[in-house]
């Protein structure tokens, strides 16, 4: 007998084959325009997840959009909303006030920029939040999240590149 035709377990094959490929690039698609933070001590490590090239996050316009690298991204807000960022300056806080950035003609206030280098470092800053400091070490150790402010000024401060216990 000459076969010329698929048979049927060869058709759902192709079909589920097909949907899992549109499925991969779907998710990519729409993923590429949205940014997911869900905390602010997670965002050096979700930005570092993106690329290994240098990452400048900047959040604007009364802190509901963002760029990353020059372009917007869709993110959720109310991450960003009612945060003071601090840097040290002779071993007490510094708030610091970012430049505002030009767009189309217009422009926007900044109220947190954030880079992360191609050698892995980053931009160092405390961020306050509701009743809690985030700090956001400048080299490789994640994030901490700590509850008094002279806490986090000498956390900070004590920082090196290595602890002395992984020495």
């Amino acid at each position: 007998m000459n076969k010329k035709a698929f048979s049927l377990f060869e058709l759902i094959l192709v079909i589920i084959l097909i949907g899992l490929i549109y499925s991969i690039v779907l998710d990519k698609i729409s993923n590429k325009n949205s940014l997911h933070i869900n905390k602010i001590e997670n965002i050096k490590g979700i930005l570092k997840a993106k690329t290994t090239e240098k990452i400048s996050l900047i959040v604007f316009d009364k802190c509901k959009r963002v760029l990353i690298n020059g372009k917007e991204k869709e993110f959720d807000s109310k991450i960003f909303q009612n945060i003071e960022v601090y840097r040290i300056k002779n071993e007490t806080l510094e708030k610091v006030e970012f430049d505002p950035i030009f767009i189309k003609d217009k422009i926007y206030d900044v109220c947190f920029k954030f880079n992360i280098y191609k050698n892995g470092s980053s931009s160092s800053y405390i961020i306050k939040k509701e009743n809690k400091f985030i700090i956001l070490y400048p080299y490789f150790r994640d994030s901490k999240v700590v509850s008094d402010e002279d806490e986090a000024v000498k956390e900070l401060t004590n920082q090196d590149l290595m602890d002395e216990d992984e020495e």
